[in-house]
């Protein structure tokens, strides 16, 4: 007989100020960030996976670990932070001006360009990874399929972050994750690589809580700031493409990628004709996914 373990949820949160704007962060969370300025101080870097389904949250888990990792050092997050590439990741850690601090690698925008992409990106990652361990950097990695990353990567990781959704009253919430240890994390791994488990949310871990996170976006970096960087990198990215990508077209493409808002809605926001969101939306599926 099958037994059926209820779900624990687990909302231990502390409040934090920041430039006078005070927000609830877990503590589960805060305890682990301290672990890891430790290891910091003590000459290692660190690295923590953060995967999830389009739509679960992943870079605002990013940003408020950042910003608190970033606090405890004194020190402010900002856009300097951030990069959607892995040539973005080996130029931060070419950098002299900013060991030990945090850099979130959102590789977001490369979704659905071949999965060929990770694999590309994981050597550079694994260079930069190698030659900038000096610099003690804590490294945020977005990722969606960590078993199309190199094993070397896999091992260099102190945590993994499963974000989640959860079925409140007949609708789907954000704010919720599951944390796996590195044993775990190297389990879920080779079970992917295997193709023993479709997905982590698949991996037995029998008792295993979930927690809830805040939202805190906008309290470390602004969001339009943030989007405009995102927009104008993510041009960059796919600039060698044949399609014709432009400034309303990036918008479109954003807010079709991030919101469950219809093709046609979308339009109206934009302010583009209801009928090119048609084709639109067929380059768009080329680029990306639904939440």
């Amino acid at each position: 007989m099958k037994v059926k373990y209820k779900k624990v949820i687990i909302d231990k949160q502390t409040n934090i100020t920041y430039k006078g704007k005070e927000f609830q962060f877990p503590m589960i969370l805060l305890s682990i960030l301290g672990i890891l300025k430790r290891k910091s101080e003590q000459k290692w870097d660190n690295l923590i996976l953060i995967t999830g389904a389009v739509g679960t949250a992943k870079s605002t888990m990013a940003q408020g670990l950042a910003g608190v990792y970033e606090m405890l050092y004194g020190r402010e997050l900002s856009l300097d932070n951030f990069t959607w590439s892995g040539q973005g990741v080996v130029d931060f850690i070419d950098r002299e001006d900013n060991i030990t601090e945090a850099i979130i690698y959102d590789e977001a925008v490369k979704g659905g360009t071949g999965r060929d992409v990770i694999t590309k990106e994981g050597n550079l990652l694994k260079i930069g990874l190698v030659v900038g361990r000096r610099k003690r950097h804590l490294y945020f990695m977005l990722v969606d399929e960590i078993h199309e990353y190199s094993k070397k990567i896999i091992s260099r990781a102190s945590l993994l972050i499963d974000m989640r959704t959860m079925v409140v009253r007949g609708e789907d919430k954000r704010g919720y994750f599951k944390l796996y240890n590195t044993r775990e994390l190297k389990d879920i791994y080779w079970l992917l690589k295997l193709q023993k488990i479709r997905s982590i949310s698949e991996y037995s871990a029998t008792g295993k809580p979930f927690y809830k996170f805040r939202n805190f976006e906008g309290i470390f970096i602004d969001e339009k700031e943030y989007e405009d960087k995102k927009i104008e990198l993510t041009k960059s990215e796919i600039s060698t493409s044949s399609i014709k990508w432009t400034e309303d077209k990036l918008k479109a493409f954003h807010l079709w990628s991030k919101t469950k808002k219809k093709l046609v809605d979308i339009a109206d926001i934009v302010g583009i004709n209801r009928s090119t969101m048609t084709p639109w939306g067929r380059d768009f599926k080329k680029y990306g996914e639904r939440p």
